[in-house]
């Protein structure tokens, strides 16, 4: 940014490094969301089974990593 003279060629390079780090941002997000452990893969298919329960625990477990994996993101940027 040191090499704008402007005002107009700041805010152009402001739009288009925005613009970027929303791109790294979304793909980041996906790549998480994509690595977390799949709770609809089951190799027990018991009629008895509660699904209710086991939706719960899938939905905190990925609550739980994607938790971590925020607090992780947020330390490594203010160190």
């Amino acid at each position: 940014m040191m090499w704008c003279t402007t005002l107009h060629q700041m805010m152009i390079v402001c739009i288009f490094l925005g613009a970027a780090n929303g791109m790294y941002l979304t793909m980041d997000t996906s790549l998480a969301v994509d690595t977390l452990p799949d709770r609809n893969k089951t190799t027990n298919n018991n009629s008895n089974h509660n699904m209710d329960s086991d939706d719960k625990e899938g939905e905190e477990g990925s609550a739980q990593l994607l938790g971590i994996w925020g607090v992780a993101g947020f330390v490594g940027s203010a160190l």
